[in-house]
């Protein structure tokens, strides 16, 4: 009888309620067609007795004595057993899934809990990768949040990280996804491999002493000499600018920061010492720029 009763009603809560308390009152009479036998092994009159409790008396009982149930449990929400989950934006991590709810499906209520309180060992096929604080990135199943100064293609962005704000973290990365289509205002010249190269945006490489033209810049990756090209390139950027590291030796009309001190000391005369370090011997801007020996 019960079975069937059960397996007619799971449609609905209200109809899970009507059912619970149908039962409620079947076993509330149950002492007139059945009774707990003293004398039984195989279940003792304790047990009877306790479990007849478990239903005619649920709303009284420890969640000790009757443990605490899957759906239709009065006790739910208060101090003997945890309320049941109703939706997604208010679950908690100790809310009970309701097996036979409508509104918040029992597959979809276990999952979100997963999700939110076990997520470290869900998978991103079951669990989709947070933008923020997912304790999963970079363990292999979701790429690793950016750090700043170490932004490469593979890396995500933090939305909410404060050392390093998205807007700036998502412009670094245009840097290296995206480059051929950036201003080099935004993203400097590269000194090797740049796309923007001999386009307008950044100078063409040098392959040879001012070739293709006396504003070329240096490849450090050149199958050529590289270092003979930075000792031969002279800047042509002013000495209130900024140049790739090396890309090119400082001369005295033209030292930005970044450009390479010259070899031969005598090239030093009118450099400045910020940009090249007074040298112990043979400094030609001895007592001038540099003090005297």
């Amino acid at each position: 009888l019960f079975p069937s009763f059960r397996r007619s009603n799971q449609k609905s809560r209200e109809n899970c309620v009507a059912q619970y308390q149908f039962l409620l009152h079947i076993f509330r009479i149950l002492p007139a067609y059945c009774i707990c036998d003293p004398d039984l092994t195989t279940y003792p009159a304790a047990e009877s007795q306790k479990d007849k409790l478990c239903i005619t008396d649920l709303e009284h009982s420890s969640k000790v004595e009757c443990p605490c149930q899957n759906i239709c449990d009065p006790r739910t929400g208060e101090d003997e057993c945890p309320a049941y989950c109703c939706s997604q934006s208010e679950f908690t991590e100790v809310c009970v899934c309701d097996t036979e709810s409508i509104t918040y499906l029992l597959q979809i209520c276990v999952m979100d809990k997963k999700c939110k309180f076990d997520l470290v060992n869900q998978l991103n096929t079951t669990c989709a990768f947070l933008n923020t604080s997912d304790p999963r990135a970079g363990k292999g199943q979701c790429p690793a949040y950016c750090i700043k100064g170490q932004v490469n293609a593979s890396s995500t962005c933090d939305t909410e990280s404060s050392s390093y704000p998205l807007a700036q973290c998502q412009k670094d990365q245009l840097c290296i996804t995206d480059l051929i289509s950036q201003l080099a205002a935004n993203c400097p010249c590269q000194i090797t491999g740049d796309p923007r190269a001999g386009k307008g945006q950044c100078p063409v490489y040098c392959t040879s002493k001012d070739q293709p033209n006396k504003d070329c810049a240096c490849d450090i990756e050149s199958i050529t000499s590289p270092s003979k090209c930075q000792q031969e390139k002279q800047c042509t950027a002013s000495s209130s600018s900024q140049v790739p590291q090396d890309s090119c030796t400082c001369i005295e009309s033209n030292q930005p920061q970044g450009c390479k001190c010259p070899n031969d000391p005598q090239l030093l005369v009118g450099i400045s010492k910020e940009r090249c370090e007074c040298r112990s011997s043979g400094d030609p801007r001895a007592n001038g720029i540099c003090p005297a020996y």
